[in-house]
């Protein structure tokens, strides 16, 4: 059937788990003129960009609330006062802030403090450019007190916050957590901050500081900064339309504000606002004309609108921009692959082997084995050695042991061979039921009817719109003679293949006439082969004489066979 055939698919993974969404990729299946019969297109995958990786996370706790009337609340609102001084290293008054701070620390505590934030600050230095960016969020998971203490103070606390922290223009949406805890004494002058921890992944916190440092532009508007970090922690509980309403209101402060916009256009992607989304990433290119993620997620947006002219175009700037950007040529190589511009995609994936990481190369083997088994001239050799290599890159992925059983099936008429491959892809997947179809495709090649229809029927069971899987059992119910249960199955198929184009949509008509015709329904059966050849011409014999006589025999033998063996059980 060819893959106009199929409709398109859109999935969606979250690759970091931190206080927001991190580098999501849309992705969707592609197309071709040269699938096999019951062969589906496979879904392409995307790895996380592990450039920029968010660490694990730390385990959220429930936020704590102190009454503001009692010592302890009191004493929280003077270190919550401090904490906007000491964290605030990216607005236009942080070198004040910070100077502020430092007067209410401890030498002990400012050393901590500095040397957690190890670049130097000069606290008289209030321009933009003396400044990291960074922002953080805190909620105060913990508190406890002391009472008397042996210094004299009348009172010490220790107070937890579990905190992320962005950077505001950084081009990747990317959380570093961290935990601090801050003592604060209360003595008879007052509050004073005497201890300042950071518990998280130092190296990661001051490399993340460092890449903050790196990205600094002009200074943003405040309240725009602040609706932006609000709106990816909407974005990372999954609030997207919550999320989305937060970026307009910082991009009507902002409105040159390219992280916020790439954001926007990654959540519009994901409510399926395609034309959006692209809209969002192009202003946000416009803004930084080196803005490679904005390129990237707006070539896979063009790719699943089927602009893939327009994907490879922006996959080729990026090159440009960053040839080790991961995924890059795995994706073009797809894109070059829908256009059937096979020479070009099997480059590509030759260029991804060579660049990205094992689970990107394992996938750009697998594509490689689709190309070999799909094109004109097809060389399954080729495509045996390719899946081979993504089977020994990654021996867990049921798609690779499926399409392998599907080549022998096909090509080689290694049955059994098949039948062991897809085997293999239903132990690692026991919902895959595009497996237990194509298995049922190659038990009705073995001429075991039974356990054909039993894979189809569960096949079916798990993937209901599978069209050539209601084809394929129609006809093991057919060659048992069970005519009544093969009508209704290429009825099925017809509904399933309304969207299809004309000329696919015939063969459901085709079966179910011949079948019709068979049952000595002769009216709904020429009705069905005329319809056919109206959408295919020439697809059906107008009148299957050889066929009807061929099937009368069959039946005539198979009624003197059940005649025989009752008489002799009575």
């Amino acid at each position: 059937m060819p893959a106009a055939a199929f409709p398109r698919t859109r999935k969606r993974a979250v690759l970091a788990a931190l206080a927001a969404s991190a580098l999501i990729v849309p992705y969707g299946a592609l197309v071709t003129d040269f699938l096999t019969p019951y062969q589906e297109v496979p879904a392409p995958y995307y790895p996380p960009l592990v450039s920029e990786q968010a660490p694990a996370p730390i385990q959220a706790r429930k936020e704590l609330i102190l009454l503001k009337e009692t010592n302890k609340g009191q004493a929280e609102l003077f270190t919550r006062a401090w904490i906007n001084d000491a964290l605030d290293l990216w607005s236009s008054k942080s070198g004040l802030h910070r100077q502020a701070a430092l007067s209410k620390m401890d030498q002990k505590a400012q050393a901590s403090y500095k040397k957690a934030f190890p670049s130097s600050y000069e606290p008289s230095d209030t321009s933009t450019s003396a400044t990291p960016r960074l922002v953080f969020n805190n909620n105060l998971v913990n508190c406890e007190s002391e009472f008397p203490c042996d210094d004299g103070a009348l009172a010490t606390y220790r107070f937890c916050y579990d905190s992320v922290a962005i950077a505001p223009e950084s081009k990747v949406e990317y959380f570093q957590p961290c935990q601090f805890t801050i003592v604060v004494k209360h003595t008879k002058s007052g509050y004073r901050v005497t201890a300042f921890e950071i518990s998280s992944n130092k190296d990661q916190l001051v490399k993340f500081l460092a890449n903050s440092q790196s990205r600094r532009a002009r200074h943003l508007n405040e309240k725009a900064v602040a609706l932006y970090i609000n709106a990816m922690q909407k974005a990372h509980q999954e609030k997207l339309k919550e999320a989305i309403t937060l970026f307009d209101e910082a991009l009507s402060l902002e409105p040159n504000f390219p992280s916020a916009l790439q954001a926007r256009a990654f959540r519009r992607s994901r409510l399926n606002d395609i034309k959006g989304a692209i809209a969002d990433n192009t202003r946000a290119i416009e803004l930084d004309p080196k803005f490679a993620h904005a390129y990237y997620f707006r070539a896979l947006d063009k790719d699943f609108s089927g602009d893939y002219k327009g994907s490879i175009c922006d996959l080729s700037k990026l090159a440009e921009l960053d040839s080790n950007y991961p995924s890059l040529y795995l994706d073009r190589g797809l894109s070059y692959r829908a256009l059937r511009d096979y020479k070009n995609a099997l480059a590509d994936f030759d260029r991804s082997i060579e660049r990205d990481n094992q689970g990107s190369k394992c996938y750009a083997h697998f594509y490689k084995a689709w190309i070999y088994h799909h094109m004109p001239g097809k060389d399954d050799s080729k495509a045996l050695t390719a899946i081979d290599s993504a089977i020994a890159l990654n021996p867990n992925q049921a798609d690779f042991f499926n399409f392998r059983g599907w080549v022998k099936y096909m090509s080689l008429n290694d049955l059994y061979g098949s039948i062991e491959d897809q085997n293999q892809a239903i132990k690692l997947d026991p919902n895959f039921g595009k497996a237990y179809i194509e298995r049922g495709f190659v038990y009705r090649r073995t001429r075991d009817f039974e356990q054909s229809i039993s894979d189809l029927t569960t096949g079916l069971q798990l993937s209901p719109d599978d069209e050539p899987g209601f084809l394929m059992r129609g006809k093991v119910f057919e060659l048992k003679g069970d005519l009544d249960s093969a009508i209704a199955d290429f009825t099925r198929a017809s509904k399933l293949a309304v969207k299809f184009p004309e000329k696919d949509r015939a063969l459901p008509y085709k079966l179910r006439g011949q079948a019709y015709l068979k049952a000595l329904r002769f009216k709904e059966g020429f009705e069905d082969v005329t319809h056919a050849n109206k959408l295919d011409p020439g697809c059906a014999e107008s009148f299957p004489i050889k066929m009807m006589t061929e099937y009368l025999i069959e039946s005539y033998v198979r009624t003197k066979k059940a005649f025989h063996t009752h008489n002799k059980i009575f």
